[in-house]
């Protein structure tokens, strides 16, 4: 790795200035950091349009809130007007991931002073996810599809129903019982091996995919120390 990404590497999430430089390729754009998401109210429908726009199988608030909000800390900028591939009306703020999705904002009257609320999303060219990185209009990949795997207890009766087929003797039948469920069970810890480290040496490349999307993007837009 050369010495300039080792550098980016040690020094991209924590290191954003005090006061963003806003040197980017977006004049008078800001970091979406966590003190503005937490002041940013997203309604159900917003977060189910998110959902159809990027082509996501999840459903419901908490499984789609913290995906939209990991996704703008991401790659995400506090704009100061839309960019021309969104073709929405104008708002009183936006917040964009990468340049693939717009998220239009309105000051909140129920939440108080400081409270935004979003009310649209747009998606460029209403592509996907999956679809916007392929283009690169967002680095950022999708997130994975298989969760962790678990462990398998095998079954004690089925290894009993196994052993009375195999058994040749009644007074055999118990030791029988017991290697069947042994068997069974060494079988299913090895496949449950095998597929916990596949899932493990996925999960690893998307973090470090996840992580060069993020430098890159300080990078790019000027927030780097």
């Amino acid at each position: 790795m050369a010495p300039v990404r080792q550098e980016l590497q040690r020094t991209a999430r924590r290191r954003v200035s005090v006061i963003p430089r806003r040197s980017g390729p977006i004049p008078g754009a800001t970091l979406v950091e966590g003190n503005l998401l937490a002041s940013v109210h997203f309604s159900n429908h917003v977060l189910e349009r998110f959902a159809q726009r990027a082509g996501l199988p999840l459903a419901g608030r908490a499984a789609l809130e913290p995906t939209v909000k990991d996704l703008l800390l991401q790659e995400g900028l506090r704009v100061p007007y839309q960019p021309g591939w969104a073709g929405v009306e104008e708002a009183p703020f936006y917040l964009q991931a990468g340049s693939w999705l717009l998220f239009l904002g309105r000051p909140n009257p129920r939440g108080g002073a400081g409270h935004l609320t979003i009310t649209t999303v747009v998606a460029r060219e209403k592509r996907t996810w999956a679809e916007a990185l392929a283009r690169g209009e967002i680095a950022t990949p999708p997130p994975l599809p298989t969760a962790r795997p678990k462990p398998e207890r095998v079954a004690v009766g089925l290894s009993i129903a196994i052993a009375l087929r195999q058994s040749s003797s009644p007074l055999k039948l118990p030791a029988t019982i017991k290697a069947t469920h042994r068997k069974r069970q060494r079988q299913a810890d090895l496949a449950f091996a095998s597929a916990l480290a596949d899932w493990e040496t996925v999960e690893r490349q998307h973090e470090a995919t996840r992580a060069r999307a993020h430098e890159e993007h300080l990078a790019r837009h000027g927030f780097l120390s």
